[in-house]
């Protein structure tokens, strides 16, 4: 069985001025917004590496300065001074620099509830793609429930409701219309949206450009949405530095990124490699086999399965006689196929090479599989609060969140292969 290890975003040897330093900074480029609730003090020491008692004493100074408070129900960001950030005329991206409780043209928040009951009971519409085709679920649904679930138990704790609006149609790969979408979110007389937008079909451009012009959308996705000052992402470009760094740590000397296709996702965790090997001085190669096809058209021609698609183009790689000690992958089900065709050639990962894939998806623990895991539930949770935040007029904000590296068997502790 493989052991699986998180490594902490900090060395655990960092005293709690360190970890009060970085909390503050959390807070201060917007990470944790105004009225946000902060993770659970034991998630912190894992994250920090350090013990509980050292996080109990760094949060107390904080709650000494007025940057947090505190009641019995959690502790929570306080300070307006610190949180708000001063929102530019193109970030507003015509939100006029306030979040208003307003209906938009296409009805997006009734507004008519009155600010105190709408953030009590308040109904928050869901736009994501729920796929419900057998192909499509193992590579997907786990990502969006995962959000879908922390954002509806962070809802539900408040007082308030959700409604789901499905990008899918049932039993289909197919989209439904943008005008379908904004009609059931006009039905449903919603008081602010959550859009969950993470493929290449454009979601958040048809939400954007054709109807929601006030402060009650948040997008949540994988990379920062200018035009909508309230959104929760993570950052790709970071994922891949520390992919890179991973193994770049565990004795790598010749990377090869492997994807059968070009995303904008892939592009920028490609940059964070790029820098996390220039960093090297020249002591790690790294080597890009990305074939140049438009990511987006191929996946939905083949419902969405990247193992499918990578298979042939790494049996192709693996007879050309590629060289590599260190393999990252675009995602999981490509470091999956890679996996099975180097098998076929009586290779091992963690003990010929060492491969690192990410988004932590079904399947990669029981594989030992290293991997980049995504804040998911606080993606959802922090969406949440956001909303929350601006239903009570709050400033909208960005909010920028990390993963996580989970070192399992495949990337092998030690500095030389067998």
């Amino acid at each position: 069985m493989s052991t699986e290890l998180t490594i902490p975003r900090q060395q655990s040897g960092n005293s709690y001025r360190d970890i009060e330093n970085d909390l503050a900074a959390r807070v201060s480029r917007g990470a944790w917004v105004q009225g946000a609730k902060i993770p659970p003090r034991t998630q912190l020491a894992r994250e920090y590496g350090v013990a509980v008692a050292t996080i109990e004493r760094a949060v107390a100074n904080l709650l000494r300065k007025g940057v947090l408070t505190a009641n019995k129900t959690g502790t929570f960001v306080a300070s307006s001074e610190v949180v708000e950030r001063p929102i530019t005329e193109t970030t507003v991206s015509g939100f006029g620099g306030r979040a208003q409780v307003i209906r938009s043209p296409y009805g997006f928040a009734s507004g008519s509830r009155g600010r105190e009951h709408a953030t009590t009971t308040a109904v928050i519409g869901v736009v994501a793609d729920i796929r419900t085709r057998v192909a499509d679920i193992r590579s997907h649904n786990h990502i969006v429930n995962a959000i879908l679930d922390s954002l509806e138990a962070e809802v539900s704790a408040a007082g308030g409701t959700t409604r789901l609006i499905n990008l899918y149609h049932d039993n289909s790969r197919e989209h439904r219309s943008a005008s379908a979408i904004l009609e059931d979110i006009e039905a449903a007389n919603v008081d602010a949206v959550v859009a969950y937008c993470n493929n290449e079909a454009g979601l958040e451009r048809y939400l954007v450009d054709r109807s929601l012009q006030n402060a009650t959308l948040t997008l949540v996705s994988w990379k920062s949405d200018v035009r909508v000052p309230a959104n929760v992402y993570y950052d790709s470009v970071d994922a891949g530095y520390k992919a890179a760094n991973h193994l770049i740590a565990r004795g790598s000397k010749r990377i090869a990124f492997v994807s059968p296709y070009e995303t904008e996702w892939g592009t920028a965790r490609l940059a964070g490699i790029r820098r996390a090997v220039a960093g090297s001085d020249g002591q790690v190669m790294l080597d890009e086999y990305v074939i140049p096809v438009d990511g987006s058209e191929l996946l939905a021609a083949s419902d969405h399965n990247h193992y499918v698609l990578a298979e042939p183009h790494i049996d192709l790689l693996i007879a050309e006689g590629v060289e590599f000690d260190g393999v990252i992958a675009v995602n999981d089900e490509v470091a999956h196929a890679m996996m099975d065709v180097l098998s076929r050639h009586g290779k091992v990962a963690g003990k010929d090479y060492r491969i690192i894939g990410f988004d932590d998806m079904p399947g990669s623990r029981q594989r030992g599989l290293s991997t980049l895991r995504p804040p998911l539930e606080e993606m959802g949770a922090q969406a949440a609060q956001l909303s929350y935040h601006v239903l009570s007029g709050g400033a909208p904000a960005g909010v920028c969140l990390q993963s996580r590296v989970v070192a399992r068997s495949s990337t092998c502790s030690t500095h030389n292969l067998d």
